[in-house]
């Protein structure tokens, strides 16, 4: 999930708040529909991913790995999300955010977002460009892509931050930056399908880096909670839900100012998740609408 949209030329605002049959996956092939609009859309149904077959454990960072190396074992992917999103004062109404993200080796992105605060946000990258769209602007950038799938998903965290989700263990080597200190918290359904609960507070050297970029309070605020929940399929070790929970208070302690407390709070959820699935030849490549406006960037010294 996306929590902000930040391009340092650009000066966007505040984003509140990612067919080869594999052994273990489901029998069945991915039900592809591909539509022929410019803005194609391709949708999968179900559940499949590949089964990890890995001896039981209760320690939380070997799980983490374990999803870490799930993703990366992929030669594509796709899923979909919808999370419900909580930001400012107590008082805020939620409001909700999908994401579609999909991959395929050896360096293609898409991830999409749409919310009612930002409207649409596109990330696509074909190989030798990727492409940022922003809908509240209707204009886009375009750059020269990295050559790896793992550089590429580490630029879109870095220009656009993600909260911990496929594209956040794709763009780390094992446990992403985000996750400090977890522990396991049981286990619990979701969609029918069992996971085991990953509690873990939320490091604060990660949120001082994305601090500036995903508009976190800074200046007369001080953390009060962080906290981070992974639901992790256990079959498959990967992502089923996520769950963050931020508050910063105001520094002065006055009943008044501890009214105005800010919070985060989202709760995603993953679904259509399938492993290696095919893709057209165009499902990476950005095509602006008519229109739409490109903004130049400025090379950096």
């Amino acid at each position: 999930m996306t929590v902000k949209w930040c391009r340092l030329a650009l000066a966007y605002p505040l984003l509140a708040v990612l067919l080869i049959s594999m052994a273990g996956c489901h029998q069945s092939k991915p039900d592809l529909k591909v539509t022929t609009a410019r803005d194609a859309k391709i949708t999968f149904s179900g559940y499949q991913m590949p089964i990890q077959n890995y001896p039981p454990t209760s320690d939380p960072r070997i799980i983490l790995n374990r999803v870490s190396a799930a993703y990366h074992k992929l030669n594509s992917f796709q899923s979909q999300s919808s999370a419900k999103i909580q930001l400012g004062f107590a008082s805020a109404v939620p409001y909700y955010q999908t994401t579609v993200f999909r991959f395929q080796r050896p360096n293609r992105v898409y991830l999409k977002s749409n919310d009612p605060q930002e409207g649409e946000i596109l990330v696509e990258c074909d190989g030798n460009t990727i492409a940022y769209y922003y809908g509240a602007h209707d204009s886009y950038t375009r750059e020269v892509a990295p050559k790896t799938l793992e550089e590429v998903c580490a630029k879109i965290t870095h220009d656009a931050p993600q909260l911990l989700d496929a594209i956040v263990f794709m763009a780390n080597t094992n446990i992403p930056m985000e996750i400090a200190h977890p522990v396991l918290a049981g286990s619990s359904q979701v969609n029918g399908r069992k996971a085991l609960v990953i509690r873990s507070d939320i490091s604060t050297s990660w949120l001082q880096s994305i601090a500036k970029a995903a508009g976190l309070p800074n200046k007369g605020y001080r953390l009060m909670k962080a906290i981070v929940t992974a639901y992790v399929d256990q079959q498959t070790y990967c992502l089923l839900r996520v769950t963050h929970d931020l508050e910063w208070a105001p520094a002065s302690g006055t009943p008044a100012a501890q009214s105005r407390s800010i919070i985060l709070k989202t709760d995603e959820t993953f679904s259509a998740v399938v492993a290696n699935p095919p893709f057209p030849p165009d499902a990476f490549r950005y095509i602006p609408k008519p229109g739409t406006h490109e903004i130049i960037q400025e090379p950096q010294s």
